[in-house]
């Protein structure tokens, strides 16, 4: 079964059946609606307004609710019948965040959600359908905090720090996609007094980190147990360095579909697991590992500026306009792309060029890949030289 099946077969409370880590992947879902939209036209308080799941569940504000251009029919279904499950209908959802800044490019968004009188669920939502969310995404690369996981620490620390009065003895993170990065990353750097809380974070295919972030979170020591949840083919959960305990679920969709969470396999309160990631996912980690070792930080950054650049000159600010884009727009990318200064094209050119060769170095065995390292890499290290 997939999680829609399994909301609709499960009508014990949490007093009943301890929450667990399907619980965890759908309520990550259930944040892709966004609540605070009705919060809003009603003139009510984000931060602590009492209000179960289901008491969001009203047609009139469909639209600004589920209005990504990804996945939101499914999301919107999936929503429907949690608002009308036993297990979940009832939940109280508190201090919900939203932050939206195209100048600051920061995309944001929490929410906690109560299990019990001891124990809260802090969910972190995923990207949404903005460019600017998705470039956030992209300075993971490059950078060593985005304004999100910034954010995130400052969620934890407001609500469960030292000077905050929350009743909350227990703390469970999670998210799904960035979500699931911003969950990790509070989990080591917020306060001592949050981190004494903390149970588990659970990371559904969610990217991971910079080498140096890595190294940091190694020197400060994990609060609790981490696992990241990636599906056979994961893309997105294999970017990057990730820490803690990786489990693979097996997803009834196809390549990229099966970062939709949905997708996953449920058998007996447990996700299907699988003892590895396949072909197509290991190809892929291949291929953007070896692309971001070869690329310099100043050239991953400078190529994800120019990239949204071109995009933004189209017009182009969200996913529902990149879906929209007519044929001819494409053209126009590439007119704008010519016009770009010799510095800048050479970036894009170059770095397309590297992502070619990581993506054909990727498909040889290991044995030729260790062998061949360096007379296939060797013709760029002579060029730049050259250059």
């Amino acid at each position: 079964m997939i999680v829609h099946e399994y909301i609709r077969n499960s009508h014990q409370t949490f007093a009943e059946k301890p929450f667990n880590d399907i619980d965890s992947m759908v309520l990550t879902q259930v944040l892709y609606a966004k609540i605070e939209a009705q919060l809003d036209a009603k003139g009510i308080d984000r931060t602590n307004p009492g209000l179960s799941i289901r008491d969001y569940f009203y047609a009139e504000y469909f639209d600004d609710m589920f209005n990504d251009g990804i996945a939101d029919e499914e999301n919107l279904q999936l929503y429907a019948i949690i608002s009308a499950s036993r297990r979940y209908r009832d939940i109280k959802i508190k201090h919900v965040a939203a932050i939206s800044d195209p100048v600051e490019e920061l995309q944001f968004a929490a929410a906690t959600f109560e299990i019990d009188e001891q124990t809260d669920y802090v969910c972190f939502r995923g990207t949404d359908g903005s460019m600017f969310g998705w470039k956030e995404d992209l300075k993971m690369a490059f950078n060593e905090e985005i304004p999100s996981q910034a954010s995130a620490v400052r969620y934890l620390n407001k609500h469960y720090g030292e000077k905050a009065d929350s009743p909350a003895t227990k703390l469970i993170l999670g998210g799904h996609s960035k979500g699931g990065n911003l969950a990790v990353y509070a989990s080591f750097m917020a306060d001592d007094t949050v981190r004494s809380k903390l149970v588990e974070v659970h990371s559904f295919d969610g990217p991971g980190f910079k080498n140096t972030v890595i190294e940091r979170f190694n020197e400060i020591g994990s609060a609790c147990e981490i696992v990241q949840y990636v599906p056979q083919t994961s893309i997105v959960g294999m970017m990057l360095a990730s820490t803690g305990e990786r489990v693979v679920v097996k997803s009834k969709a196809s390549g990229i579909n099966q970062h939709a969470a949905f997708t996953w396999e449920i058998e007996n309160d447990e996700f299907v697991k699988l003892e590895k990631t396949d072909s197509q996912s290991l190809f892929f980690d291949r291929t953007i590992s070896d692309w971001i070792m070869k690329a310099s930080e100043d050239e991953r950054e400078q190529f994800v500026e120019v990239l949204f650049d071109l995009v933004r000159e189209c017009g182009v600010e969200t996913v529902n306009d990149l879906k929209e884009l007519p044929a001819s727009k494409y053209m126009e990318v590439y007119k704008i792309y010519t016009k770009l200064d010799a510095e800048n094209k050479a970036i894009v050119s170059e770095m397309f060029q590297s992502l070619f060769k990581s993506a054909v170095w990727a498909a040889f065995p290991e044995k030729l890949r260790t062998e061949n390292s360096e007379k296939l890499w060797s013709s760029d290290k002579k060029s730049k030289k050259e250059k």
